[in-house]
């Protein structure tokens, strides 16, 4: 009874390891939920790295090439994401270092380029906001964050596009300033106070600050 309870087991291991590796973690879970007492489950897994069927070495290794070569992720989630898979600290650290800081500069630079070419219709100052909270969320470090920003105000060819929209975006905050300033008029008289109102909507919008005095003085100016 208890062999046959335990073929079922390593059968049953067997099939989940048959999509895609798995971490000892997620193996030993998958049975548990699968109603397998912790004996059965520790012999199983001890015939799994018998047969080298779950290996959290080989594991971590080819997780992190893989991140590496996707280029979505910060070295702080690769490591988030193989401790909750049970993947030993030690194992991490040691194999974190084929991330190297190098990778990561190229790796940020693809995803800063990305996330422009997605949100380019923004002012800069908003996409920078944008772009500063996703990094962060892929699992990026302040540093390499930080790089990034610098990176999206020294590339040519996002400052390229940046000067060819820059009509577009002068229209949108003049769009903007029209609308606040009617909203804002009609409940305060005094023009200073307007004036520094429309120039935080501005500004919280993510427009540049030059242009935000320009707009703001030329809005209240046709409206004298």
């Amino acid at each position: 009874m208890k062999t046959n309870y335990y073929k079922q087991a390593l059968n049953k291991a067997f099939s989940y390891l048959s999509y895609k590796s798995r971490t000892e973690k997620e193996v030993i879970s998958y049975l548990s939920k699968n109603d397998f007492d912790d004996t059965v489950i520790s012999e199983v897994i001890i015939k799994l790295r018998d047969l080298n069927y779950v290996n959290d070495n080989t594991y971590a290794i080819d997780y992190v090439n893989n991140s590496i070569e996707k280029q979505t992720k910060g070295i702080n989630l690769i490591r988030k994401e193989l401790l909750e898979k049970g993947i030993n600290e030690k194992i991490v650290s040691e194999h974190l270092a084929l991330y190297s800081s190098n990778l990561e500069i190229r790796t940020i630079e693809n995803v800063t380029k990305k996330f422009f070419s997605s949100k380019k219709s923004l002012p800069l100052n908003q996409i920078k906001a944008k772009l500063y909270s996703r990094l962060l969320q892929r699992g990026f470090t302040i540093d390499t964050i930080n790089y990034a920003l610098k990176f999206l105000d020294e590339d040519r060819e996002i400052q390229s596009i940046l000067l060819q929209q820059e009509e577009f975006y002068n229209q949108q905050a003049k769009l903007i300033a029209t609308k606040f300033f009617e909203k804002y008029s009609k409940n305060e008289k005094n023009e200073y106070k307007v004036k520094q109102k429309l120039y935080g909507k501005l500004i919280s919008k993510g427009f540049d600050y030059s242009l935000c005095n320009v707009i703001v003085e030329e809005i209240l100016n046709n409206n004298k």
